[in-house]
């Protein structure tokens, strides 16, 4: 088990987006298991496709901070086109879940 989840948003107020929330659930986290990831971002700019995200995850190890790599697009990856990942998930025309 992992536990004590903690994040911070290392950018600028001044950012297009801003990470508002974001939260992991189990907490402790289980390895091998399953995880639920819920984030919240803000814009203060219209933005338009293709959308860069680029997702960088760490785990400490003492004082010492390891950078998870990006595994089957988990991890710290580079999603070249958030929009079409998120159009594969929910089809335009669709409802989208709650959450969202």
């Amino acid at each position: 088990q992992v536990g004590g989840f903690s994040w911070e948003n290392c950018g600028d107020r001044r950012d297009p987006v801003l990470l508002q929330s974001l939260s992991v659930a189990p907490d402790p986290i289980s390895i091998p298991g399953s995880l639920r990831v819920s984030a919240a971002v803000s814009s203060s700019k219209a933005m338009a496709s293709p959308l860069k995200a680029v997702l960088v995850v760490e785990k400490a190890l003492g004082d010492l901070w390891i950078q998870l790599p990006c595994i089957d697009q988990l991890g710290s990856c580079t999603y070249n086109d958030v929009c079409t990942i998120l159009d594969n998930l929910i089809p335009p025309g669709t409802t989208c879940p709650e959450p969202l």
